[in-house]
């Protein structure tokens, strides 16, 4: 048994070593597998972004109207319905369409992760009718290859179908081209036709910028005589504005002058009572008392504007009014009683 034991030992040995030798050789395997597997996966998911999900398609109504090419003759006949080139009927305006929605890959990162079906009742590999694992169908990469497969397939279509149609495009250019550089060099002999014919004319209209220049001298001389007559017009109103202002200014004096005379014979005649009996005042509230002081006996009146222009206006000009010593009697207001409190006169 202990020989066994030892032969057994001594072969087991070379296997372990064996055995080890090849988990490093399959650990150095796997790691290249894996990391080849995510630079596929990341690659998909970068790649994804560029692929066009759909053919482009304008909506209904949407589609853009062209300016059709006029084909008619370029002659001195004016057309209004002239020949136009077919050109924009066959043109696919859709090639044009930009921003169009791509293939995201990064939302179905698991997906790319999984070769086998799970099962979603065990979450273990699905099996087919004959037990083997199922690699394709959904919720494994194969969908998501296929799909990346026909964008792109259809992608080169459309840039097949785009270079197509820059070709016809590159065509019509041409025979556009043509046609503008043929009606070019008509122009040019035009045109040098036209500077002949307007050079004709600039001597015609020098022969008239002469005539016209006298006839402006002419009307110079007559509108300076008109604003000469003009300016002694207005010398004429601005004195006579003048002349009025004086006569109205010696009325409203000897006016004045008038009322004046009247004041002072009223004011000076005998029994008058003098200056402060002299003024003849409305009844009513003059003002309020804002303040009052004991010790001296006076008070701080704030007066209404209708009584100082009452005491000031036109009829009173030449009264000494610091002569003047106004009574008054205060009264409380009526909502306070409205009885009588003392009299004062105005200094």
């Amino acid at each position: 048994m202990g020989t066994f034991l030892r032969v057994l030992t001594i072969l087991l040995l070379p296997l372990t070593i064996a055995c080890l030798v090849l988990g490093i050789l399959l650990f150095d395997r796997r790691e290249m597998l894996k990391g080849r597997t995510q630079k596929l996966e990341d690659t998909l998911i970068k790649l994804a972004p560029v692929i066009e999900l759909e053919t482009a398609s304008f909506e209904e109504g949407e589609r853009p109207t062209h300016t059709p090419r006029d084909i008619s003759p370029c002659t001195s006949e004016i057309l209004d319905s002239p020949n136009t080139s077919d050109f924009w009927n066959s043109y696919k305006d859709h090639l044009e369409l930009v921003d169009q929605p791509v293939m995201d890959f990064k939302s179905k990162e698991n997906e790319l992760t999984l070769f086998y079906k799970l099962d979603p009742v065990t979450g273990k590999r699905a099996k087919d009718i004959n037990g083997y694992n199922i690699t394709t169908g959904e919720g494994t990469m194969q969908p998501l290859l296929d799909d990346i497969i026909d964008r792109a397939a259809a992608q080169l279509d459309r840039m097949n179908e785009t270079r197509e149609q820059l070709l016809v495009i590159r065509q019509e250019l041409e025979v556009t081209i043509d046609e503008l550089n043929n009606t070019k060099t008509r122009l040019r002999e035009a045109l040098n036709k036209i500077v002949q014919l307007e050079a004709e004319i600039a001597r015609l209209n020098g022969e008239i910028d002469s005539l016209n220049a006298e006839i402006s001298r002419l009307k110079g001389t007559i509108a300076e005589l008109e604003d000469t007559i003009r300016e002694k017009d207005r010398e004429i109103a601005v004195l006579t504005e003048k002349l009025a202002d004086r006569d109205l200014e010696i009325k409203n004096l000897k006016e004045h002058i008038r009322k004046l005379e009247i004041e002072i014979r009223r004011i000076t005649q005998p029994g008058s009572g003098g200056l402060d009996t002299a003024i003849v005042l409305k009844q009513g509230a003059k003002g309020r008392v804002i303040a009052v002081d004991n010790k001296w006996k006076f008070v701080i009146m704030e007066l209404t504007d209708e009584f100082v222009d009452e005491l000031t206006r036109e009829s009173r000009i030449g009264l000494d009014l610091t002569q003047l010593k106004l009574p008054f009697d205060l009264m409380r207001p009526k909502d306070k009683g409205g009885e009588y409190v003392s009299r004062v006169r105005l200094r």
